[in-house]
């Protein structure tokens, strides 16, 4: 049979220990909500992240869609020089043909 000191050692040790199980509990919970915390916030920032890619591709489609434009502006521009040059040169040619 224990002594009353070993009693009392273990009803200090059993009190201690209890005290600690309910500080790690304790601490066990705020841990989970702050890791719950972090994972809306790891979710929202995925959110953010899709709509930045989403953003991202509609520009690149604009982009290119804009360098088709521009391209073919530029051929039309060609067109334009190439036959503004043909008709200047007939213009020449009559006004020769109208001298003589």
């Amino acid at each position: 049979m224990p002594s009353k000191l070993e009693t009392l050692i273990y009803k200090v040790n059993d009190d201690l220990f209890q005290k600690i199980n309910k500080r790690f509990t304790s601490i066990d919970k705020r841990f989970d909500s702050i890791d719950k915390r972090f994972d809306s916030m790891d979710n929202h920032f995925d959110s953010i992240d899709n709509e930045l890619e989403n953003h991202r591709r509609i520009l690149n489609n604009h982009t290119s869609a804009l360098l088709n434009i521009e391209s073919k502006l530029n051929i039309y521009s060609d067109m334009y020089e190439n036959n503004k040059f043909k008709i200047n040169e007939l213009d020449t040619r009559v006004s020769a043909l109208e001298t003589n």
